[in-house]
């Protein structure tokens, strides 16, 4: 009962992150370090992502700053996708590989719980808790973090949606200006910049090039 009281607090704060905290880095930085301290962890890992690892964006905190994280894409596709919440103990020296066992290595833990969560029956995220040194995970504990999955599998969906909405955004207002572009001028040379201006902006990239084929 007091859990469940505790998941509400837990989601009233996600739901004014939300509201409040437009910038994803800070959003998902504020994520792990509120399951962290909630679940009183030496770090958390989280990721968000669509299509088996487009669209990451992630979030780590540590209590040891000299611990940074690393790039997370190799280990996603190497990490076998669960419903339910593993546990993994390193008594020894974990091999160098972009696995479970060499992830957790490459964040400093001895223990390590983690899943993924889901959105519609779609894999969108993966959480991870880790300790510095060899720790259990009991049955309640774990219960009480996979109680997160479906919270979490809905703030993810939340953000990826806004992420959706602003590209969307951004592709209709590129559009707006090379129409009002093209009736105000004659000059294909100025059509094609914006347009390279344009959809480089909407595609984050910086550099483009349209070529004319005759």
């Amino acid at each position: 009962m007091v859990f469940v009281t505790q998941l509400e607090v837990f989601g009233n704060e996600i739901l004014e992150l939300l509201t409040t905290e437009l910038n994803p880095e800070k959003l998902f930085y504020t994520l792990a370090l509120k399951i962290a301290a909630s679940f009183h962890t030496d770090g958390c890992l989280i990721a968000s992502f669509v299509n088996g690892g487009v669209g990451l964006k992630t979030g780590y905190w540590s209590k040891s700053p000299d611990i940074l994280m690393p790039n997370l894409s190799p280990y996603l596709k190497n990490i076998p996708i669960t419903k339910k919440a593993i546990t993994i103990q390193l008594n020894s020296e974990a091999p160098e590989d972009l696995g479970r066992e060499g992830l957790a290595q490459r964040l400093g833990w001895r223990s390590m719980l983690y899943f993924h969560t889901h959105y519609q029956e779609k894999v969108n995220g993966f959480i991870a808790l880790g300790f510095f040194n060899p720790q259990s995970w009991d049955l309640v504990t774990q219960n009480r973090i996979r109680q997160l999955e479906l919270l979490l599998g809905l703030t993810f969906a939340h953000q990826q949606i806004q992420q959706q909405q602003k590209k969307q955004a951004q592709y209709q207002s590129f559009l707006i200006n090379l129409n009002r572009e093209i009736d105000r001028t004659s000059q294909m040379s100025t059509i094609w910049r914006l347009s390279l201006t344009g959809l480089g902006a909407c595609l984050k990239i910086d550099q483009g090039m349209i070529v004319k084929l005759k």
